[in-house]
């Protein structure tokens, strides 16, 4: 009997040692490597980069800080390499840009921001590329008007990539957003 167990035991630990009946696990494919980021992608992050700013200062209300980055959007020289079909939308862009930079008011800095938005929509479709823009979470606190005010802050931000994508259903998706939490008058600050 005692001969049994050994016998047994050896068999077990070969079994272990072998990694049992089972063949070895294949092994995952290898990730493919991240793209290069190009000449075009850094224009376009830094555009981006500017277009953000000028959005935010805009709906802070702040002219001047708004005007910095849209002056440079209407004055810069892009890199090479633009597709020939994104020439007029390139052009409108900066002609909005030159707009929010020139603005005397709030209204015509808000109206000209969204045209320049609406046409990096345009010239993304022209150069069919779909930007990849980050999830919006919705906010979590539910009571009070900063919950509304911070709604409205996604809702916003959810058109906006709707119109810069361009994608309808984000865009749907902030103006779902707006309507769900809307503000009484009782509940906007008083000046």
């Amino acid at each position: 009997s005692r001969p049994l167990i050994i016998g047994l035991l050896l068999a077990l630990v070969a079994v272990i040692a072998c990694g049992g009946s089972q063949p070895p696990a294949e092994k995952p494919a290898p990730a493919p490597p991240p793209k290069p980021i190009t000449e075009l992608t850094r224009e376009m992050h830094e555009q981006l980069g500017k277009v953000t700013i000028v959005q935010h200062a805009v709906i802070r209300g702040d002219l001047e800080t708004a005007a910095v980055p849209a002056k440079w959007m209407a004055d810069h020289q892009e890199v090479a390499g633009f597709p020939a079909s994104t020439a007029s939308y390139v052009a409108d862009m900066k002609k909005f840009a030159a707009n929010v930079a020139g603005a005397r008011d709030i209204k015509g800095a808000a109206t000209a921001t969204t045209m320049m938005i609406s046409y990096c929509g345009g010239c993304h479709v022209a150069a069919k590329v779909t930007p990849a823009f980050p999830d919006l979470p919705k906010p979590t606190w539910t009571k009070g008007t900063a919950a509304h005010m911070l709604e409205h802050q996604w809702a916003v931000d959810l058109m906006y990539q709707g119109l810069a994508g361009p994608s309808d259903e984000l865009w749907k998706k902030g103006v779902e957003a707006l309507r769900a939490a809307p503000l009484s008058a009782k509940e906007l600050p008083k000046h």
